[in-house]
């Protein structure tokens, strides 16, 4: 039981050092869920307006807690396209349209690298731990990241679908 524990912990730590800032991940779920939300109960600009204000407020508070600002900023960056987007279109399903190519482009790019036999999980991870890329192309090593590049890819194909789907169908905007 002992060594279950202890893996546990050093599993618990691993998954911390790869998102040090999990207030990001918070940050770029409520966004999109407050637009869709509000766009349903509110006028298009004052959705807008509401969460470009939410956004702001994300930021401000990273910034007073001197907080890494990377992620929030790259995210407030991207929303703010994306509302801007939804203002030009006239239209909430906008939002949309920067997740389809981002998510689009990346699955795209996943599958590319499956193929290639180079998955893009490898650079990912090296960004990350920064081992010799001997490292990840070992044989033991490479099917774990292949497996992983195949469910990301998949899970990228599914959501950028989803919008594609909710950016075609106004009946939830």
């Amino acid at each position: 039981m002992e060594n279950f524990k202890n893996k546990f912990i050093e599993i618990k730590d691993e998954i911390k050092n790869l998102n040090p800032n999990n207030e990001s991940i918070t940050d770029s779920i409520i966004a999109p869920i407050f637009f869709v939300i509000s766009a349903n109960f509110l006028e298009l600009n004052q959705a807008i307006y509401s969460t470009a204000a939410l956004l702001s407020a994300f930021l401000f508070y990273r910034v007073f807690k001197k907080q890494n600002l990377k992620y929030v900023f790259y995210g407030f960056i991207g929303s703010l396209i994306a509302l801007f987007i939804a203002r030009i279109q006239g239209s909430a399903s906008g939002f949309f349209l920067p997740g389809i190519i981002r998510d689009g482009a990346i699955a795209f790019v996943g599958v590319v690298s499956i193929i290639l036999g180079r998955p893009f999980t490898i650079y990912s991870s090296k960004a990350f731990r920064n081992w010799p890329k001997e490292w990840y192309l070992h044989k033991k090593v490479k099917p774990a990241y292949t497996l992983v590049a195949i469910i990301w890819t998949l899970y990228l194909l599914i959501k950028a679908g989803l919008q594609i789907y909710f950016y075609n169908t106004q009946k939830f905007l």
